[in-house]
């Protein structure tokens, strides 16, 4: 899974994005419409998604600004 950004006209979005594989092609689903950037921005909600899936993560560790 990943985090796409998809424009669309004067706005930017963020998706989460999973790769499956059906035979020889890899397809792409949208999992989630996270929203438009700018309002997760304004509304901190970015940081907060990204804290609250920093527990589950082995590689990554999120440090407080």
């Amino acid at each position: 899974m990943f985090v796409r950004l998809k424009k669309i006209k004067d706005y930017s979005y963020l998706l989460i994005v999973q790769n499956q594989r059906e035979g020889k092609k890899n397809r792409q689903d949208v999992i989630c419409n996270l929203g438009r950037v700018d309002v997760l921005q304004e509304q901190g909600l970015v940081d907060g998604l990204l804290r609250a899936l920093g527990p589950y993560s082995d590689k990554y560790i999120l440090q407080e600004k």
